[in-house]
């Protein structure tokens, strides 16, 4: 599976993808005609742990997330312009997304003048994907109004049938129903597959807050439940920085100097896990 970690400017995205992946990509001055940071995650598991414990097996092969950390935003993300070329190409090619949204404090990284809100930048980036999933829609629509002008027959029948799919969809999403979440019929399904609609994937929500947070976290994982959570849509928090600090020891390190921290189980776990 490939995910596409998305997100406002300095939400924290690359820091999260080397700790997802224990990479060493640069986090600051990440240019704009950079390629993708491209690493991969394993699984963790206490089933296969356990059953390795009981049987020891030569070899224990844990299964495996590719994650994709996608180089500058373009101009414009966040001001409800939608997402449009190479950008957008890269994303629809991921089988779900990592939305990141900041939550921690700290002056040496701008916050675009507006000041930290996690909840803010969550809707800004859903609504994203939906603008983005309306503008494919529309363009859709359109050709299929030129190209039935001149179809006759069976071809005019299909594209009747498609334009009542798009409009459907198109409808749903303007009243706020993400493709995901909306009902299709199997040959449907199909068919809306072959877009790669945004928000027909899975979404996976991270809160990257700060270790002065710890004591938030409870608080931060309920709202996110109640105002946030849904099908196909699922949420997390994680210390970004410290996570990434820590993928950098040795395990027993990291376990130790989790415990003294009261850090308690790795919000990267829970991540991947989801």
């Amino acid at each position: 599976m490939e995910i596409a970690i998305i997100g406002l400017p300095f939400s924290g995205k690359t820091t999260i993808f080397n700790a997802a992946t224990r990479g060493a990509a640069q986090v600051a001055g990440y240019s704009s005609a950079a390629r993708p940071n491209i690493g991969v995650a394993k699984v963790p598991d206490l089933r296969l742990a356990t059953l390795s414990e009981m049987y020891r097996p030569e070899k224990t092969t844990h299964a495996e997330v590719t994650f994709i950390d996608l180089p500058a935003a373009p101009d414009g993300l966040g001001q409800t312009k939608g997402i449009s070329g190479e950008y957008l190409n890269r994303i629809q090619s991921a089988d779900a997304l990592v939305i990141a949204a900041r939550a921690f404090e700290d002056p040496s990284v701008p916050d675009g003048g507006d000041g930290v809100d996690a909840f803010r930048d969550i809707e800004t980036m859903l609504y994203e994907l939906a603008f983005a999933d309306l503008e494919i829609l529309e363009r859709r629509l359109d050709r299929i109004e030129q190209n039935n002008k001149g179809a006759r027959g069976g071809d005019r029948d299909a594209m009747l049938r498609e334009k009542s799919l798009i409009s459907r969809l198109k409808e749903g999403l303007e009243d706020g129903a993400p493709i995901r979440n909306q009902a299709l019929s199997r040959e449907e399904a199909r068919r809306v597959n072959e877009f790669q609609f945004l928000t027909a994937k899975p979404v996976i929500v991270v809160v990257n807050a700060g270790e002065e947070q710890m004591d938030e976290v409870s608080a931060i994982m309920g709202r996110l439940e109640s105002e946030v959570a849904t099908d196909g849509v699922l949420c997390s928090t994680l210390f970004g920085k410290l996570e990434m600090e820590l993928s950098e020891m040795d395990p027993e390190d990291e376990e130790e100097f989790r415990t003294s921290l009261g850090a308690g189980e790795s919000g990267l776990d829970r991540m991947v896990r989801l």
